[in-house]
């Protein structure tokens, strides 16, 4: 969604992963690596074998207890990211985490085939 503050895991040439922290700026964005809107302590960290967890820090804002989370998959190749299916799975793979209660909305199942 255009707005959001995004982490992007991605495959190099030489297999290498490596985390993109961008602010998708279009439907088509050029995903630079920059700076969000919320403070990112630890730096992200993606595994590797095609499939990618990412494990990041983030600093909530003054008064704010909750996230609103999404995930995506989305196709690649020769270490080029595509755009992701806007339909299906990825539709309905959002969650809302409230860190001061515990309760969380939304999708169960955070894997994705």
């Amino acid at each position: 969604m255009v707005g959001s503050g995004v982490f992007i895991a991605s495959q190099d040439g030489t297999g290498a992963v490596a985390v993109l922290t961008t602010v998708l700026e279009s439907t088509s964005p050029s995903l630079t690596n920059g700076s969000l809107g919320f403070d990112v302590p630890v730096p992200p960290y993606g595994g590797g074998g095609g499939a990618y967890t990412i494990y990041v820090t983030v600093a909530l804002p003054i008064y704010s207890t909750a996230q609103n989370t999404v995930w995506q998959a989305g196709p690649g190749s020769t270490g080029a990211i595509a755009p992701h299916p806007t339909s299906g799975q990825n539709l309905q793979s959002m969650q809302r985490l409230d860190f001061l209660s515990g309760q969380s909305t939304g999708a169960s199942n955070s894997r994705m085939p």
